[in-house]
């Protein structure tokens, strides 16, 4: 694993960031919300998208491959699935949030890849 700077702070935030992630989805949700379950929901999806988009340009500033990105991502995402539905009872496993979690590690590994190479043709 490649680290571009001496201190390893962009290494340190990913997994500072990774630890957020952990700790979100291990709280329990607010409960009797006045919101129609519908619209919850589609946030809660958009929520995973974006965090795991997140994480995945995260990990992509320390240069490690786009491979080595996509498999943190979505074994983290399906550990963190897994976790909610055996070891807390306000969470369950839910399939559709793996899919937003790698769908949302997908968007953010191209969108890091876009930057880059605009960034790179200028």
């Amino acid at each position: 694993m490649k680290i571009t700077d001496s201190s390893g702070y962009r290494f340190r935030l990913s997994v500072i960031y990774l630890g957020v992630i952990l700790y979100l989805s291990c709280m329990s949700g607010p409960e009797n919300l006045d919101k129609d379950w519908f619209d919850i929901y589609h946030i809660d999806k958009l929520a995973h998208i974006i965090m795991y988009g997140l994480l995945a340009i995260l990990l992509s500033r320390d240069q490690l491959s786009v491979l080595i990105i996509f498999v943190i991502c979505a074994a983290f995402g399906i550990l963190m699935e897994i976790i909610q539905g055996e070891f807390f009872e306000h969470r369950h496993f839910d399939i559709l949030d793996i899919i937003a979690n790698i769908s949302g590690s997908l968007i953010g590994i191209g969108f890091y890849q876009f930057i880059k190479r605009k960034a790179y043709d200028k």
